[in-house]
């Protein structure tokens, strides 16, 4: 052999694996207020766009994702043109193991292990039954009662609750954001 074939081969070495991985395909899912998030990307951050996405109920004992055979069809469908794609969380069910297919053979695996935690009524954490009222003026007269009192505090307690719940919503949507972005960059090549 002469050194340019040598050269040839040596480069074809090097940069097949990297042809390879930059189709790698990726998912990632969370689950959030009776709905669970997900969203393909390929190993350069390009979203699947039109993936197929089946979610399956992992049967008993199997713990590897790549075993998930057997396992009830729960959802599919396919992402969209951000790569997004969302379903109503089984709440009850989990390990679910979430399959992207992104053609040509690429298909990514993701296992969403992690229950919602449930409120002291065995609501979903987020979810809140019937309406605050608004704090009357006249509840604060020196007229009210004991009772009266009790309730006005649980009102307030209700209301700050409410928004307390609500900021961090909005900052967990911004996190989750956030760790998605720095998945996609760090799969990418270097």
């Amino acid at each position: 052999m002469n050194k340019t074939h040598v050269f040839i081969l040596a480069a074809l070495a090097i940069l097949a694996p990297l042809q390879a991985g930059a189709h790698k395909a990726s998912v990632f899912a969370y689950a959030d207020n009776g709905q669970v998030y997900g969203e393909g990307y390929y190993f350069d951050g390009r979203p699947c766009r039109g993936c197929a996405i089946s979610v399956l109920a992992s049967p008993p004992g199997v713990k590897d994702k790549d075993e998930d055979e057997g396992g009830k069809i729960l959802f599919q469908g396919k992402t969209d043109e951000q790569g997004v794609f969302i379903f109503k969380d089984p709440i009850d069910t989990r390990p679910l193991i979430i399959r992207m297919d992104a053609g040509e053979g690429h298909l990514a695996v993701f296992t969403l292990e992690i229950k919602p935690e449930r409120g002291p009524e065995g609501e979903q954490e987020g979810e809140q039954e019937g309406e605050i009222l608004p704090i009357r003026r006249a509840a604060l007269l020196p007229e009210c009662t004991p009772e009266c009192t009790m309730k006005l505090e649980a009102i307030i307690e209700a209301r700050i609750d409410t928004e307390v719940d609500a900021q961090v919503k909005e900052r967990l949507a911004s996190l989750r954001a956030e760790i998605s972005r720095l998945r996609r960059e760090s799969e990418r090549p270097g």
